[in-house]
């Protein structure tokens, strides 16, 4: 399926199109996620929330120089200026100047911190139609503090509150990122590791879960990737990077299929659950796990990894039995979110 315009950039009306009310967008850097999430919402005159994980990263917004509107004042012309509306939320303002030289402002959108989305409540926002979360998957080596997957969770409770009740449609969500890996909070939480798993392997780009209010595009056939694949700094790197296969390939990292082995039903006990990971016993050790077989104890991440640290440490080191590959390159994700 094709979500870009001419040029090779995302064409965030083709994703409107095939959108549920959450989206979660991964592609290779400068692929026009943000750009064409923020064009589209100016453009056709949709109130939005623009967040980020962490406060600092909303006082970086705020700076003229790094205000994300940037790009688009320089392509089109837009003059969107960002100002502080009450304590940790901003707000962006298209400004107008008449022939007269008097000034118009006109709120188009607000900017707030998930870990500050209580201030949400002193202000209304039962007209804002969007949210855009930028930078949903913590980039390699970035402090991550809280659960950002609940906190979005809450996030969505306090601005939709109602609207679904009252009949009107649900507040749409797009969450954009950089191909970093599966192993984020916001995929765990959304119950989105598995298919992330499978359409990375399959090299599917689109998946929409009908019923669940969810869709997964992974931007990895875009032409503009293609494209930088042959600027400068990718060939001094070369096709093996890491960094490469992150920002254009949208590459998750795999694993070889040692251990994996699948077990008879009969031969397993439920010992536990934690999101989509669920962990049996068996004779030969732990068996890991894609599929509840039998009812089982779910945990959240934090008591999995506290009180099952025998587990924990046994997919480590690699002596747990898998059932499949996907279900190892699952278990191995969840030992990485933070």
């Amino acid at each position: 399926m094709n979500f870009y315009d001419k040029v090779g950039y995302l064409d965030f009306e083709k994703v409107l199109k095939n959108s549920s009310t959450f989206n979660f967008i991964c592609g290779g850097r400068g692929t026009g996620k943000t750009f064409s999430a923020l064009k589209y919402v100016y453009e056709n005159d949709i109130p939005f929330i623009f967040i980020r994980a962490m406060k600092n990263q909303i006082e970086t917004v705020a700076t003229e120089l790094l205000n994300p509107f940037k790009p688009l004042e320089h392509e089109y012309g837009y003059n969107v200026k960002v100002q502080t509306i009450i304590k940790n939320v901003r707000g962006f303002y298209d400004v107008q100047e008449d022939e007269s030289g008097i000034v118009n402002k006109k709120l188009i959108g607000i900017a707030v911190a998930l870990s500050d989305f209580s201030s949400l409540r002193g202000i209304d926002v039962a007209d804002y139609d969007c949210i855009i979360f930028d930078e949903f998957i913590p980039k390699e080596g970035e402090v991550v503090r809280g659960n950002w997957g609940r906190q979005l969770a809450d996030f969505y409770e306090t601005a939709n509150r109602n609207r679904e009740l009252s009949g009107r449609d649900p507040i749409k969500v797009f969450c954009l990122a950089n191909s970093n890996n599966i192993a984020n909070s916001v995929f765990f939480e959304f119950g989105l590791m598995k298919k992330a798993i499978d359409m990375s392997r399959n090299k599917q780009t689109y998946a929409k879960m009908e019923g669940k209010e969810k869709a997964v595009f992974f931007l990895g056939d875009s032409p503009i990737s293609r494209k930088k694949a042959q600027t400068a700094l990718y060939k001094a790197l070369g096709d093996n990077s890491d960094y490469a296969e992150m920002a254009i390939e949208n590459i998750f990292e795999g694993v070889d299929s040692r251990g994996v082995k699948s077990l008879p039903y009969n031969q397993l006990r439920p010992l536990i659950r934690c999101g989509e990971l669920c962990v049996y016993d068996s004779q030969y050790g732990f068996y890991i796990s894609d599929r509840e077989f039998m009812k089982m104890e779910a945990v959240n991440l934090a008591t999995f990894k506290r009180w099952y640290s025998d587990v924990v440490n046994s997919i480590l080191f690699d002596h747990c039995i898998y059932e499949s590959i996907n279900s190892k390159v699952l278990a191995r994700a969840f030992l990485r979110i933070q």
